[in-house]
């Protein structure tokens, strides 16, 4: 998450370019309903919000975000690709995918559609249930059992309890990073760690499948920067 300018040209010093752009609204209201009219006028400031000319009164803070989403629009070939637009409309109700509703969604993609600044779209109606869900992951702590037998102790670094360097399979690492009931991938993990999935279509994640159908041994050589922290380790002989 970046919060002004100066930390976006401090990942371009870093990386070159923008991997990934996600740009997130949230309208977040105690109804418990969902408002075809309310989803609308949520949909109307974020419409706004991209306009070259915005005919709304911005407060402060949103005008602050938007010289921020203005300047990465402006990098041009420093984009990996366009950024995506993530809406999240939450109430304390039930979504019951009333047919307005989706009307006035259909209608706020295809107006931001037309703007050509973003490449994917996504209006995600958060109702008590997905909140809950939500909320949850924030706070799991992330439990299992690997089998980490290609590894070596490190010496002694300050600060820290015990750290090993080695390799997992695919299989192991998964147990990681995944629900072992539902199989996705666990979010929470990406808070501290940030390489989440990339997308498809950026070039780290190209080169890397090359590698992996083509040159299958050199894939460790050229991708070996897993780091995985814990709270707690037990080792099991």
């Amino acid at each position: 998450m970046v919060n002004s300018i100066d930390e976006v040209e401090a990942l371009l010093r870093e990386n070159h370019r923008i991997i990934d752009c996600n740009i997130v609204f949230t309208q977040a209201k105690t109804s418990s309903n969902f408002d075809a009219g309310a989803i609308g006028t949520f949909g109307d400031g974020v419409i706004d919000f991209f306009s070259e000319n915005p005919s709304m009164v911005h407060n402060e803070g949103i005008r602050y975000k938007k010289k921020i989403v203005d300047h990465i629009l402006l990098l041009g070939s420093k984009l990996d690709c366009l950024p995506k637009c993530t809406m999240y409309y939450v109430t304390t109700g039930r979504w019951m995918d009333d047919q307005n509703c989706n009307a006035r969604i259909g209608r706020i993609k295809r107006d931001l559609e037309r703007c050509g600044y973003l490449s994917q779209l996504e209006f995600i109606p958060v109702d008590a249930d997905r909140l809950r869900k939500y909320y949850k992951r924030t706070i799991e702590t992330v439990e299992t059992t690997v089998i980490f037998d290609k590894k070596v102790v490190l010496p002694e670094i300050q600060n820290v309890t015990q750290a090993f360097i080695g390799y997992l399979s695919y299989e192991e690492f998964m147990k990681l990073i995944s629900d072992p009931d539902s199989g996705e991938i666990r979010r929470s993990v990406f808070y501290d760690n940030v390489r989440d999935f990339q997308g498809n279509e950026n070039s780290v994640n190209t080169q890397m499948q090359k590698t992996v159908k083509n040159y299958p041994d050199d894939f460790i050589l050229f991708n070996n920067g897993i780091t995985i922290i814990c709270s707690q380790i037990k080792t099991v002989a």
